[in-house]
């Protein structure tokens, strides 16, 4: 990971708000949101700090963290009130970063990270809505990563990054610094009822930093879909025999590959499987939900919430995460021409990550 650098700075207050999908609410926390976001004014010259994918600057982004410090949790009482149980904090903040180590993409060590280039990716083409061509994605990202974790647990944990010491980045800008993905699996068997929905998993939570570069590498109207998908915004959507009203997060689009599908021995219905599956996006909905703190935002993907069939080929797949490297990205999805070519909101690579090798930690 490299030297760690001076202790991050994290704010003692971090305000916080659930965003999800109820309607009833909808409306109030779009203006909450949207006051939240436009705070700041747009810059349209942001600092040019050598923010490409070159090894040694990927490295110093990833040493932000101080794995030696701990701050006490702070939890506020208004935002469980409304919406959770209220779970009991954790006796220390966990240290963002400090679990999965940084590795240069080329080395592919296992247990580690590793930057990943956005147009490694084939997205929806410029003439997608014509030809049905994919391409590959724009070599620019709004996103760009600095950590992983990984953390066991008896329960899936929402809105992790209540639990985690946040570093103190602001990129300037009407934008999050932060962006942090927080993706949650079971570890218990599926039920064909679906009446389990929690219980014993992990979440592989993936820290990214907006590019220094977001206003200069980006569309305005890729841009412009960021900041709907912030604001939970809604569109219409046109369809027979009538159109309708979606929010415009059910555009979010997950993109996933096994690089090395070679090396994982499997069946010949498994290899047919995973010809069918592997790098086919699909959109998130409506097993996601968002969170906006004082400098990021967090979407949590949930597995446990995925349907029966989905879950039992994860299930079976769940023990050769350990020999997989496996790609992982995000985007939104191109619904109009001008939403195309499909930029990369974030990308990076998990190498060989060996859940059995982490500890549990409790709520």
């Amino acid at each position: 990971m490299g030297s760690c650098g001076s202790k991050p700075k994290v704010s003692d207050d971090l305000k916080v708000k659930k965003i999800n999908n109820n309607h009833n609410h909808r409306r109030k926390r779009r203006r909450i949101l949207r006051r939240r976001v436009s705070s700041h004014k747009i810059e349209a010259n942001v600092a040019h700090t050598n923010s490409g994918l070159q090894t040694s600057n990927r490295a110093s982004d990833a040493a932000w963290f101080d794995s030696t410090s701990a701050l006490d949790s702070e939890c506020d009482d208004e935002f469980y009130s409304v919406y959770d149980v209220s779970p009991k904090a954790f006796k220390q903040k966990l240290v963002a970063g400090s679990t999965i180590p940084f590795c240069p993409i080329e080395k592919q060590t296992p247990g580690s990270w590793s930057p990943l280039e956005p147009s490694s990716f084939r997205v929806r083409g410029k003439n997608y809505l014509r030809d049905k061509k994919k391409e590959f994605a724009p070599s620019g990202a709004a996103f760009y990563p600095l950590g992983a974790d990984l953390f066991l647990s008896p329960r899936k944990i929402d809105h992790i990054a209540r639990f985690v010491q946040i570093p103190a980045i602001n990129v300037p800008g009407d934008i999050p610094s932060i962006l942090v993905v927080n993706i949650q699996i079971p570890l218990y068997p599926a039920t064909i009822f679906q009446s389990e929905n929690d219980g014993e998993g992990m979440n592989v939570v993936l820290y990214f930093k907006l590019s220094e570069k977001y206003s200069k590498d980006l569309s305005d109207q890729f841009r412009e879909n960021i900041t709907k998908m912030i604001n939970d915004e809604v569109e219409r959507v046109k369809g027979f025999p009538m159109d309708s009203i979606a929010p415009f997060r059910d555009r979010l689009k997950i993109l996933g590959r096994v690089v090395n599908v070679e090396n994982l021995n499997l069946s010949a219905t498994e290899k047919k499987l995973m010809n069918a599956y592997n790098e086919k996006p699909v959109l998130s909905r409506p097993q996601h939900e968002f969170y906006l703190g004082e400098n990021y935002l967090e979407i949590d993907l949930d597995v446990h919430r995925f349907s029966y069939i989905a879950r039992k080929g994860f299930e079976g797949f769940i023990e050769r995460l350990k020999l997989c490297n496996l790609d992982f990205g995000l985007t939104i999805q191109g619904n109009k021409p001008e939403d195309l070519p499909e930029h990369l909101l974030c990308a990076i690579r998990l190498n060989k990550i060996d859940h059995s090798s982490f500890n549990q930690i409790g709520l």
